[in-house]
């Protein structure tokens, strides 16, 4: 959403600041211009969220995403607040028809590896 957010807000300014849309440069303040730019952050903040809480990506980031991989598809929904992907998830944190979800959904239940060092600890007993 970083992308998103920077274009937008760059062009919030041009649009309020420069003679291309109010103009507002030299005619106010600066603390007006403070007030303007924390204004314009709020509305991005409350934007961004509404965003979010529904999709993975920001739109600039999807349409990057897009071009990048060289195939267009819609943007990745989010499910109870995780990716669609996970969403699949059966009560139990198994993927649902897949053998080995559970390690795939909780990494922590894989078996551990040994450190780099070499081999695992021992224990004496």
């Amino acid at each position: 959403m970083s992308l998103s957010n920077y274009l937008g807000q760059s062009l919030l300014c041009v649009l309020v600041f420069t003679g291309v849309g109010l103009g507002l440069a030299g005619a106010v303040a600066p603390p007006v211009v403070v007030l303007i730019a924390v204004a314009i952050y709020c509305v991005q903040l409350a934007a961004s969220a509404a965003w979010m809480a529904r999709f993975r990506y920001g739109p600039m980031e999807s349409l990057l995403r897009a071009w990048t991989e060289q195939r267009w598809s819609k943007p990745l929904p989010l499910v109870d607040g995780q990716p669609a992907e996970l969403a699949r998830l059966a009560p139990g944190g198994n993927l649902l028809g897949s053998p080995g979800g559970a390690r795939w959904a909780n990494p922590g239940a894989a078996r551990r590896r040994p450190p780099r060092g070499g081999a695992a600890p021992r224990t004496v007993g």
